[in-house]
């Protein structure tokens, strides 16, 4: 199987987009709708009435509605493939790090991605960092959360994750097909909100070139998964991520080697 350098292939798209303002805090040009709280290091972050604050855009990423970068989970760089053969802490033996049972490698018992394996904080420095499972929980239990295929004008499809204005809101998934009336009325021009990208996940198994076409087959645009910091506390090969689609979104879980986006928060 040929293999595809995913790192250029997606700086190519994010170059492609046409953008008016910058998620860093130096760029006041335009009229972004993105409704900013604090900046740290140049990048930017929204409160949304949650234990921490949110990134407006993925690591790799200048705006909201770019994809960024994908990252096997523990690495602080993209690679041109991912899979269980490159994945870091991983050898014959078993896992090296973050290994939670001494049937699957060295036992550490450490299930919490430490600093200097965390991509966020690695990038971009400051107090940013990788979200834990909880956190990540607490951002699909508060939020109201409404599928778009045209954030901002840009043509681009993924989730409005608002800031709840009423506690009966918060929660609510209004899906593609399965639009849940809300209480309180949303907008992304006044209301505190981020937006999730369907960036795509990077798997040997769903993102390849079809030999009879030629043609990149690709889960950009149709699904998104988001690390967390946290190890799936069953067993080493897996963490906790969240996984975003059209009509659905939940905290599931994904092997350790797999390239996935990540968006930041802020104590």
């Amino acid at each position: 199987m040929k293999k595809i350098n995913f790192a250029t292939l997606f700086f190519v798209f994010t170059i492609s987009l046409t953008t008016i303002s910058s998620c860093g805090g130096d760029d006041t040009s335009g009229n972004e709708s993105q409704i900013s709280n604090g900046i740290d290091n140049r990048h930017q972050y929204v409160d949304l009435g949650l234990s921490v604050k949110w990134a407006t855009c993925n690591v790799g990423a200048d705006k909201a509605w770019e994809y960024g970068v994908f990252y096997s989970w523990a690495d602080i760089e993209p690679k041109e493939s991912y899979n269980l053969s490159n994945c870091k802490f991983k050898n014959e033996s078993g896992w090296t790090k973050y290994c939670t049972d001494s049937n699957n490698g060295v036992f550490d018992g450490n299930n919490t991605l430490d600093l200097e394996d965390d991509a966020a904080y690695q990038n971009w420095k400051g107090k940013w960092r990788m979200p834990t499972k909880s956190e990540m929980v607490e951002l699909y239990n508060n939020c109201v959360w409404r599928y778009t295929s045209n954030y901002n004008g840009k043509g681009v499809n993924g989730f409005i994750v608002f800031k709840a204005k009423v506690s009966k809101d918060k929660g609510i998934k209004q899906c593609e097909g399965d639009y849940i009336s809300t209480s309180a009325t949303y907008n992304i021009d006044n209301d505190a909100h981020i937006f999730l990208p369907l960036a795509g996940h990077c798997d040997p198994k769903v993102d390849y070139i079809n030999p009879s076409t030629g043609e990149l087959e690709t889960t950009q645009g149709k699904h998104g998964t988001y690390w967390t910091s946290t190890l799936r506390s069953d067993g080493c090969s897996s963490s906790y991520d969240l996984d975003i689609k059209s009509d659905k979104i939940k905290i599931g879980t994904t092997g350790r080697g797999h390239g996935e986006t990540i968006r930041a928060v802020h104590p």
